[in-house]
């Protein structure tokens, strides 16, 4: 049996060591660290699993235009008839109605 030593105290507790004063992953129980114990920035990019996040994991409007990457938003995200920058219409008549943005192609 290994030998205990008495570490320092914290939060009014006693730290009780094993063996060399050392504590490994071995001396840990598996339900002894919960997420109130991390500190802030504790778990890194390093250790968060490829494709593990999902958007209900992103704060609302944390996406902006820089990170987007370019071609990521396609016709099929937009509404019916709109490219981002109006309506465009393509007619024989006269353009009428519209709003900014709007470009009427008549031939």
């Amino acid at each position: 049996m290994a030998e205990i030593k008495t570490g320092s105290t914290v939060n009014g507790s006693t730290i009780l060591y094993a063996g060399g004063g050392n504590i490994v992953a071995a001396d840990i129980a598996s339900n002894a660290i919960t997420t109130a114990k991390l500190n802030a920035d504790a778990v890194t990019g390093a250790k968060i699993a490829d494709d593990s996040i999902d958007s209900e994991h992103f704060v609302d409007g944390s996406i902006d235009t820089a990170h987007i990457a370019n071609n990521q938003i396609t016709s099929a995200k937009c509404a019916t008839n709109i490219n981002g920058y109006g309506v465009r219409t393509v007619s024989t008549s006269a353009p009428s109605g519209g709003s900014d943005g709007d470009v009427w192609y008549k031939y």
